[in-house]
């Protein structure tokens, strides 16, 4: 929503943390400075008008059942193209699945369902989850298989949904003429490593490697896979180009457009856990910094160890899983990219990580109310 890196913008935990602040310029004020109507559909509670990612939508709407929500957005389409003029209008549709609690949804989950008669019922629920993390639970071979299906029966139900809303487009005459960008925040663990399920703790590819998909007729060609490495931050300077819209700041994030013309679009691409841990991703290579040798935590419990080395380097090529730390044996080309980590931070957030002043976050007060929604949904303990 505004093109910046975490240690730019600022709002380092969307649960605990103070709102977005009001000099950021966001996607939604920028199309709605030029005559876009921009409305929010989000199934998530967590993404409220408190935290200031909704910043510049004119028309929020919150709604924790997804089919309702997405009934929703259909009459809000069918509203909107039923006056007289066609207007212009920036719809961002935001679903919680797939995500934990990990549930079995009907009927997608029957072509999944493998006669499982394990542990673990219709639903891994958030106690579950946290419990196999921390007790460094042992799981089966069969309780993955079923746990792998009961996410998948998510992916479907909302794939289905998001068909609905397609098919919208098409009845409404206005699906070619739409810019449609499906992405997510991030994916999931799902016990790869470290007896690990879900996202908050992970710095590898299994959590910070997501779909993207743009779809525009005549400005990006179809039926084309990139391989070359992307940033989410790269989607808002992209579709500001495709609606030849001048942004009024620099963003950190680059158009996507040279590389639908067959341009090199960019040579790596940076996550940070914090200010902590960094880990930089080429199109064959993962290169992970820890300098403070601090391990990630969890806002919502104490204890659980997930450890990551100071350093640690995969060639995903050989490696996709990142099992083979290669740093002892590609130190040259560890060092290689330590010193292009450096100088991201450099540019971009100014702070030495390396530094003993960086303090452990502190939770601020909130609530009972606010304590009880975020308990429901698994976000606190």
């Amino acid at each position: 929503m505004t093109s910046k890196y975490i240690n730019q913008h600022k709002l380092l935990d969307h649960i605990y943390s103070s709102s977005l602040s009001d000099d950021n310029i966001t996607l939604a004020e920028y199309l709605v400075k030029n005559g876009y109507n921009a409305a929010a559909f989000t199934a998530n509670t967590l993404v409220n008008t408190e935290t200031g990612i909704l910043q510049g939508f004119e028309d929020i709407n919150i709604l924790e059942d997804e089919e309702k929500m997405t009934n929703m957005v259909l009459s809000w389409l069918q509203s909107l193209n039923s006056k007289k003029s066609k207007q212009k209008f920036f719809l961002w549709v935001h679903y919680f699945d797939p995500h934990a609690p990990y549930t079995a949804r009907m009927p997608y989950f029957e072509k999944y369902n493998d006669s499982y008669k394990g542990t673990y019922g219709d639903e891994i629920s958030f106690d579950e989850v946290d419990k196999i993390f921390l007790n460094k639970t042992q799981l089966s071979k069969e309780d993955i298989k079923h746990m792998n299906a009961l996410y998948d029966s998510q992916i479907s139900r909302i794939d289905s949904y998001i068909r609905k809303i397609i098919d919208e487009l098409k009845r409404l005459k206005i699906y070619d003429q739409a810019i449609l960008v499906f992405f997510a925040d991030h994916g999931e663990e799902l016990y790869e490593r470290n007896f690990y399920i879900e996202h908050y703790r992970s710095v590898y590819d299994s959590a910070l490697r997501i779909p993207l998909i743009i779809r525009y007729p005549g400005k990006v060609p179809s039926g084309k896979r990139y391989k070359d490495i992307t940033e989410s931050i790269d989607i808002m300077p992209t579709v500001l180009d495709l609606c030849k819209i001048t942004p009024e700041e620099t963003l950190s994030g680059l158009s996507l457009l040279p590389l639908f013309r067959g341009e090199k679009h960019k040579e790596f691409g940076v996550s940070e856990w914090w200010d902590l841990i960094f880990t930089l991703r080429t199109d064959d290579w993962a290169y992970i910094w820890n300098p403070t040798g601090r391990w990630p935590t969890d806002s919502r419990f104490e204890g659980g160890e997930y450890p990551v080395d100071k350093e640690e380097l995969y060639n995903l090529k050989a490696d996709p899983h990142e099992k083979n730390n290669l740093v002892n044996s590609k130190g040259e080309m560890a060092a290689a990219f330590n010193k292009k980590i450096k100088e991201w931070i450099k540019s971009n957030i100014k702070k030495n990580p390396e530094s003993k002043s960086i303090k452990n976050f502190e939770k601020p007060k909130i609530s009972k109310e606010q304590e009880e929604r975020l308990r429901s949904l698994g976000y606190i303990n």
